[in-house]
């Protein structure tokens, strides 16, 4: 088979005929994605009046709350906390530093960092949780219902699943 006959039977290929899926919209993963993206589009739309990014705010909150149960969190811990890959992690936090909303200070153990809060972060955070609170009320004002369902049912998936339910923040 040429090159170009291939190439036409790979564009020509039913999904449907090897799946048992006949559309996109018919795989939840596609449909959790779009929803999500779109949660997301909206949040950081808001979030940039105050000059941060949804994955920033989400670690500013993850530091906050972390630090109202202990002292201090390191970075390895907040990564555990939020699900955050590492690498993720590590440059999202570089730019909270460089911004002033999140400062580095010695802990116990001499190898790692303590992380917390600057007063600068803590302000912004507590615009950033306002920004949060009328987002998710304007996202779901026509589907209160459907919003309350969708909490308890995610909320029922990530126990089942052996997560933690409150580390899934914004």
């Amino acid at each position: 088979m040429t090159a170009a006959r291939q190439l036409r039977h790979r564009q020509s290929m039913k999904i449907s005929k090897y799946s048992r899926y006949q559309a996109a919209e018919d795989i939840l993963g596609v449909l959790l994605r779009r929803v999500s993206g779109l949660w997301r589009r909206r949040l950081n739309e808001e979030l940039a009046k105050v000059d941060l990014t949804e994955m920033q705010f989400v670690l500013l909150l993850a530091i906050a709350w972390k630090t109202q149960e202990a002292r201090h969190i390191t970075q390895a811990q907040l990564g555990q906390h939020a699900k955050v890959h590492k690498a993720l992690l590590s440059q999202v936090m570089k730019t909270l530093v460089r911004k002033g909303l999140v400062v580095h200070s010695d802990s116990e153990d001499s190898r790692t960092r303590s992380l917390r809060l600057s007063a600068r972060g803590n302000a912004k955070a507590r615009k950033a949780l306002k920004i949060l609170e009328r987002t998710e009320e304007a996202f779901w004002a026509d589907i209160p219902d459907l919003a309350t369902r969708l909490r308890k049912d995610l909320g029922q998936i990530l126990k089942a699943k052996g997560e933690e339910p409150e580390a899934a923040e914004s």
